[in-house]
């Protein structure tokens, strides 16, 4: 099934008197009722809390379509309450909402920004968002299904406690499928370069989580932008990035090393392997800031940029 990576800071101007609103032929709302009083629970939480994590019984599933909600957002929720609301007081840990299921469910979350966070498969079927620095106030939070049909029996878990593995333990999921391609070249591939074009930035700082000397900037905690299956030959291999906005460069090479770059031409970062190994490169392209994401190109290249 196809997993969808989180979303963050994708902002949707939804006033409250639309959520509801509905074509003429009153067929199909045009998203979720964000002021609703809560289907399922309303929790009021502050850093620290326990018992940890929180869990809440929910019934998922719901009748509109969350792909409304932007690209990133899939899965049945439903349109006229959320199932939980969160009031939510931050501190200084992470905040870890997810969902457990029989059936395949997907997560759909407004902060307290009005931004919408979405994911379908963190675990397995079940979603998952990680956000490393929680914001103080209110988060309304639908549990849906992937497919359209009756509502699912799930389980919904607040916790501060991050997964080991997937994004937890102040690292990114190194294991996950990549969210924009999984691209494979051989040394003296053509055209050269070759080119993905990926939305930069993400909930996980690269630099709080110690990967190595030179990571910084926001990356997706969830998986990996792009994964690059590369047999090398007598030639460097570049990777570099060019976007609007000031963004970085992380990369997890096959031998399990982190290589990290911000400026390399200009605010564009750019990685230069002189003798690249075999093997499976995993690639984020982070934003500088934190903020919502910001389209880049990311190009691999076995030509030396000039500088």
């Amino acid at each position: 099934m196809r997993g969808i990576a989180l979303a963050a800071g994708l902002s949707l101007a939804l006033a409250a008197g639309a959520a509801l609103a509905q074509s003429k032929d009153g067929a199909a709302p045009a998203g979720p009722n964000v002021t609703a009083p809560a289907r399922y629970a309303t929790l009021d939480l502050q850093a620290g809390f326990l018992p940890d994590p929180r869990e809440v019984q929910v019934q998922a599933g719901g009748e509109l379509d969350a792909a409304v909600l932007g690209a990133d957002c899939v899965g049945w929720i439903d349109a006229t309450r959320a199932d939980v609301t969160l009031n939510y007081r931050a501190g200084n840990f992470p905040l870890f909402i997810s969902a457990e299921s029989r059936a395949d469910t997907t997560l759909v979350i407004r902060a307290p920004d009005g931004s919408w966070l979405c994911n379908d498969d963190f675990q397995g079927l079940n979603p998952g968002i990680v956000i490393q620095r929680p914001a103080s106030g209110e988060y309304r939070i639908w549990v849906g299904t992937f497919s359209q049909g009756r509502p699912e029996p799930a389980t919904l878990r607040i916790s501060e406690v991050l997964p080991t593995g997937q994004g937890g333990g102040g690292g990114p999921n190194t294991q996950a499928p990549a969210r924009y391609a999984t691209v494979s070249l051989r040394a003296g591939f053509m055209p050269d370069p070759h080119e993905i074009r990926v939305e930069a930035g993400g909930e996980l700082d690269a630099g709080a989580a110690r990967l190595g000397q030179g990571c910084v900037g926001w990356i997706d905690a969830t998986r990996p932008d792009v994964t690059l299956n590369y047999t090398a030959g007598n030639f460097p291999l570049i990777f570099l990035v060019e976007s609007r906005e000031d963004t970085t460069l992380v990369i997890l090479g096959p031998d399990g090393r982190w290589l990290c770059n911000d400026d390399f031409q200009g605010l564009n970062p750019g990685i230069v392997i002189q003798r690249p190994a075999s093997g499976e490169y995993r690639i984020w392209v982070g934003t500088f800031s934190r903020g919502r994401p910001q389209p880049a190109v990311l190009r691999i290249t076995e030509i030396m940029p000039r500088r």
